[in-house]
């Protein structure tokens, strides 16, 4: 089950979850995908009918009862007979934590539905508001949009922002794509000139229209000031003192650096914060594989500094990944809740081709 393939689907088309995937998630003892589908169910009020899991009698099914059905899973699961008696002793076992109406006869307050089918909202949900429409959008790129706070820690850091008060004196320029841009007063830059371009300022919360602008110049000599807001407040990003430090602190790779600071749709936003990125980053120039390993995983475990440094802490964090898994989520909207899920701390797959995943998100904003 590809949570992440699930995930931009409900996000795009407000569908839930299918049968097979719920099947799936449990045929392969995905216990934290079953959970996420769970907590979709949950939070549009549905519910999971577990005779249409088990209509088919697969014993591997009933099997993974036990290995994957956890109290926010039984929480959205109706039984309304006992198709398996080991399956209602289970289920016995555990519902003292899930809510009280567990059976289809007993849901006179809560809405029945057939949870297998797909189901269309009655009014269809636009898309999430800091994001750039695209047919191909990754998980990765609906969850880089949380993370502004670290960008604007790692500019504040960086020395690369200006007081608002200063831009609003020297805009000549002003463009605006937030919700509720009538809040902003166009009257408080007082040299706007028609749209000239010698000093561009933004006020717009898409982090990959940021990063895409940003792109620019770090590959050409662009001669415009533009400086940069993601809401309304009392600093300014300036793109060309950013995009000078970032080369600075990495000459061959600036756009994955912020992106690996700033853990911009990659799953380390607990692993590492950008306040310690930076301070861990004094040791290098580069980034590569054996560098975003060490950097993330030398201070969780003790290691010589050898050349298969990275090797052994790969293998450690593999070893000690429970310690790593996130307690329970509590969120009210599937966004944030995947995001806490998915993006606090990689699996160890992910952390293998953490950098190829790093890669492959720079080349989005070039």
């Amino acid at each position: 089950m590809d949570a992440h393939e699930i995930f931009v689907d409900y996000i795009e088309t407000q569908t839930l979850p299918d049968i097979s995937k719920i099947k799936a998630a449990m045929l392969t003892n995905d216990t934290r995908g079953l959970e996420f589908i769970a907590t979709m169910y949950l939070h549009r009020k549905k519910m999971i009918n577990a005779d249409v899991i088990f209509k088919d009698n697969d014993l591997r099914l009933l099997e993974a009862v036990s290995k994957t059905w956890t109290p926010t899973v039984v929480k959205a699961i109706q039984i309304s007979r006992p198709s398996f008696p080991q399956l209602e002793l289970y289920f016995n076992k555990i519902k003292q934590f899930a809510q009280p109406n567990l059976y289809l006869g007993e849901t006179k307050n809560r809405e029945s539905t057939e949870p297998v089918t797909p189901t269309e909202p009655v009014t269809p949900r636009s898309r999430p508001r800091n994001t750039i429409i695209s047919t191909s959008k990754t998980a990765d790129e609906y969850m880089a949009e949380e993370q502004k706070k670290s960008i604007g820690v790692l500019v504040s850091m960086l020395n690369a922002s200006v007081p608002a008060a200063w831009v609003r004196e020297c805009a000549s320029n002003l463009i605006v794509h937030i919700p509720f841009s009538e809040n902003i007063n166009p009257e408080a830059f007082v040299l706007l000139q028609n749209g000239a371009k010698r000093h561009v300022h933004h006020i717009d919360n898409s982090v990959a229209t940021f990063l895409h602008t940003l792109s620019q110049f770090l590959v050409e000599d662009i001669s415009t000031t533009i400086t940069w807001q993601f809401s309304d407040s009392q600093k300014a990003i300036h793109m060309k003192k950013l995009a000078d430090a970032l080369r600075q602190k990495c000459p061959k790779n600036p756009i994955a650096f912020i992106i690996f600071a700033c853990s911009l749709g990659i799953p380390t936003t607990r692993l590492m914060k950008t306040r310690d990125f930076l301070t861990r980053w004094k040791r290098f120039d580069h980034l590569s594989q054996d560098v975003v390993i060490k950097m993330l995983l030398r201070p969780k475990f003790e290691t010589e500094t050898t050349e298969n440094e990275a090797v052994i802490l790969l293998n450690k964090y593999g070893q000690h990944i429970q310690e790593f898994v996130p307690t329970e989520v509590h969120s009210n909207t599937i966004e944030n809740y995947f995001y806490q899920t998915y993006y606090s701390y990689p699996t160890p797959g992910e952390m293998k081709y953490i950098w190829n995943r790093i890669e492959k998100n720079t080349k989005i904003y070039k």
